[in-house]
């Protein structure tokens, strides 16, 4: 399995429309007016990004964050609740507490040069 990496640019701009606003809200373009000021403007920013994979499953590409376990759950299985509006967030999470889920998992991680470099700047802190 061989990587390779790569430092590709990619125009996106962002609507808010929806309950995953992160990336328009990081971008101030939380409403939309100041979205198409910005784009008509051609706002350019660096945002982080990163990839996510599982054995045997499709890579993920991603930014400002994957939610996984409880945030993850409550957005996803309140979908069929959406006609109640934000409150459909506070009944699953009330029945995500009163059954007690659990979620087990394993994280690993490969830095980045730059990251590797900072991970052993803060050892020698240590």
């Amino acid at each position: 399995n061989k990587e390779k990496q790569t430092n590709e640019k990619l125009s996106v701009a962002a609507i808010a429309a929806g309950s995953g606003n992160a990336l328009a809200t990081e971008l101030k373009m939380d409403n939309l007016l100041a979205a198409l000021r910005k784009i008509y403007a051609g706002f350019e920013t660096c945002i982080d990004a990163y990839v996510a994979s599982q054995t045997n499953e499709t890579a993920t590409y991603s930014f400002v964050s994957t939610q996984w376990g409880t945030i993850s759950t409550i957005d996803l299985e309140s979908e069929s609740m959406r006609w109640i509006g934000a409150f459909r967030f506070t009944l699953k999470g009330l029945s995500e507490v009163a059954w007690s889920s659990h979620y087990k998992a394993r994280v690993y991680f490969k830095p980045t040069a730059k990251g590797a470099d900072k991970v052993k700047q803060a050892r020698a802190l240590q």
